[in-house]
């Protein structure tokens, strides 16, 4: 810091400084995430290099230990799973897929029906299942009861004039 006979120094992992460098009062101690609330607002880092912030839709405040440290970061609901709202503390709170035909990736916010081509067996899948070689499904992904079994892939025909 300018001005200073104070060296700088890194915050521990955990905590942040959040200042545009131009306040040297804001770098004397570094801040960490705050603690869930009442209404479940879990906050936590979504990258190393990233200050606190709420864990935004598909992602839950997650404990972790680093060097000892314990701090909190988001983490993606697994796929199969989403979360439709931000702020969420808990994997428990990620909501199942529950539709066959409809999957979902790692930190959705929603499941998303099977796309044309493609359909799935059982509920909660992280992927779609691709139609056998000379099968199709030509659903773009509007109804997930044309992508919930392998049936749902007919044959192509070829029609020669």
């Amino acid at each position: 810091m300018t001005g200073t006979n104070i060296p700088c120094t890194i915050c521990n992992i955990g905590k942040f400084i959040l200042d545009d460098a131009s306040d040297a009062t804001k770098h004397i101690d570094c801040d960490a995430c705050a603690e869930p609330t009442n209404d479940n607002d879990g906050y936590g880092f979504t990258s190393y290099t990233s200050i606190c912030e709420k864990c935004p839709k598909g992602k839950f405040r997650k404990e972790i230990t680093l060097d000892s440290v314990t701090y909190p970061t988001c983490w993606n609901c697994p796929g199969g799973k989403y979360l439709e709202s931000e702020g969420r503390t808990s994997l428990s709170q990620c909501k199942e897929c529950d539709i066959i035909g409809e999957y979902s990736n790692d930190g959705s916010d929603a499941c998303t029906i099977c796309p044309g081509g493609w359909y799935s067996e059982t509920k909660s899948t992280p992927q779609c299942i691709g139609c056998k070689a000379g099968k199709f499904n030509n659903d773009r992904g509007d109804n997930a009861n044309r992508h919930n079994a392998e049936s749902d892939c007919g044959e192509i025909f070829y029609f020669f004039f």
